[in-house]
């Protein structure tokens, strides 16, 4: 007996050692794309790249026993990076990825960024419903004061507004607000983005008058 159980945890171990040389294969593709995107806004991963790193992705979902949030999220980003022969292929990846991300969140229900990254594959897929709303308040939710997170879903916010409900505009609210207090720098670049959506209006109508002297935010316009 004690034979037998020590193969099964070596076979355990093994499956998770595999799972994480593939998460970290998968990862770095990931890495690679995003700064080769943040130099140039038109990237597109190359086909066979694309293909390796799913094939990764997967592995590091499919490996271990009990996936990890982290993994699941990974293979969802890689999804919905690809660029499919036809309009029909590339929304099918990206349902598998939404799939991918709904999983994630099962795992790990209180992940902001999941929720956010949820959100962002709801908007890609142009399904407006009560997941989506559902995925951008648990965002705020669990966000804290983390930037990262705060500013995007502010802007999401802002440009969505008048499809939100109440709810969601509430928590949109308290998002702009926190990113206002956090950093003023962050402020003004919402403000922009708030300028560039149409939505400058209700930027500057939940932020205090004396919060905006002070961040020097929402300054009359000729």
């Amino acid at each position: 007996m004690l034979a037998l159980l020590c193969s099964v945890l070596a076979v355990v171990a093994l499956q998770q050692l595999i799972a994480a040389l593939y998460a970290q294969q998968a990862q770095l593709f990931l890495d690679d794309w995003k700064e080769s995107r943040s130099q140039g806004a038109s990237f597109v991963p190359d086909t066979r790249a694309w293909h390796v790193a799913d094939y990764a992705a997967s592995r590091a979902v499919l490996w271990p026993l009990l996936p990890h949030a982290d993994d699941l999220q990974r293979w969802g980003q890689i999804l919905a990076w690809g660029e499919g022969d036809d309009q029909s292929v590339q929304y099918a990846r990206w349902e598998t990825a939404l799939t991918q991300y709904r999983a994630a969140m099962d795992v790990r229900p209180q992940w902001a960024l999941g929720w956010f990254g949820l959100g962002n594959m709801k908007l890609r897929l142009g399904q407006f419903d009560s997941e989506l709303l559902h995925a951008l308040q648990q965002t705020e939710r669990y966000a804290g004061t983390r930037l990262y997170l705060l500013q995007p879903l502010a802007e999401t916010g802002l440009r969505y507004w008048a499809e939100l409900d109440l709810a969601t505009r509430q928590a949109i609210i308290r998002a702009i607000q926190r990113t206002v207090d956090v950093s003023p720098a962050a402020a003004r670049r919402l403000e922009a983005r708030a300028v560039a959506v149409g939505q400058r209006h209700i930027f500057c109508a939940v932020i205090a008058p004396a919060v905006q002297q002070a961040r020097a935010l929402c300054v009359p316009q000729d």
